[in-house]
């Protein structure tokens, strides 16, 4: 008896410690590379260099809207998403440009990605676009993994507007109730439930009806905890993966801009 508890003890010790080491290759999940729209939104590519000196790449693409307000849109997307897929479905949204940037490893962005490097990378980006255009109004979009950055984001700079669809509570949540990991191990929690306790700016949380990746109560946690005037909206018969399939997501996140919260 004390010999199979040894083994089984060794075999849980063996199997955190594979997870500890192999973790990050397990959350971001680099899709590859789309180099057919690379070409296609070539004139609209950014290079930014960060402070470490890495270089990661994106788009500025003009949106195709018929009402244009004074506000610049940055996108973060999901953990296995190229970002320069979703151009064309953002580009109906009121605003002059949409800034995305691929993560660290992702597409041609270098580096590796890490909470922290993700974290640093989003206020970077918000300074790049600030830069562009000192009087615009930004509004925030995330999308899954990227609504924890965009939440963080919205607490160390002025966000006008912050949409999180899809929203995680954590990955050290997700990884506990789901897999049965300890939260101890879990080296990048994106913990999006704390954060969101620290977000002033006016949200729009969307959720899918048929989610299955994230549970439902996970995001609606993260709702709950924002602190800021809020809006929640879920888009029927989508998921996950299929939430901005919906003309009534960029429909919601289009009326969601325009109107005025004052």
């Amino acid at each position: 008896m004390v010999d199979i508890i040894v083994i089984v003890v060794f075999f849980v010790f063996v199997t955190y410690f594979v997870l500890f080491i192999l973790q990050r290759k397990l959350i971001y999940r680099a899709p590859h590379p789309s180099y057919l729209l690379y070409k296609k939104y070539k004139n609209q590519s950014l290079v930014l260099t960060t402070s470490d000196f890495t270089n990661l790449y994106g788009w500025c693409t003009p949106t195709q809207a018929e009402i244009s307000l004074d506000i610049e849109i940055i996108y973060f997307g999901g953990n296995a998403q190229d970002s320069c897929t979703v151009l064309k479905t953002l580009s109906v949204l009121p605003a002059h440009n949409i800034f995305t940037f691929n993560y660290r490893g992702y597409g041609q962005s270098e580096g590796h990605p890490s909470e922290n490097f993700l974290f640093r990378d989003s206020l970077e980006i918000f300074d790049l676009v600030r830069s562009k255009n000192p009087k615009s109004k930004i509004v925030v979009i995330g999308y899954s993994l990227g609504s924890a950055i965009a939440g963080y984001l919205a607490t160390h700079r002025e966000v006008h507007k912050l949409v999180l669809l899809c929203p995680l509570s954590s990955i050290s949540r997700i990884a506990s109730e789901r897999f049965l990991i300890p939260r101890i191990i879990v080296k990048d929690s994106f913990d999006l439930e704390r954060t969101a306790k620290k977000i002033e700016a006016y949200s729009l949380v969307i959720l899918a009806e048929n989610e299955l990746d994230i549970p439902a109560s996970h995001s609606r946690s993260v709702y709950e905890n924002i602190s800021g005037q809020k809006l929640l909206k879920v888009i029927i018969n989508e998921n996950h993966n299929t939430i901005f399939d919906s003309k009534e997501t960029i429909s919601s996140i289009n009326a969601f801009i325009q109107h005025d919260n004052r």
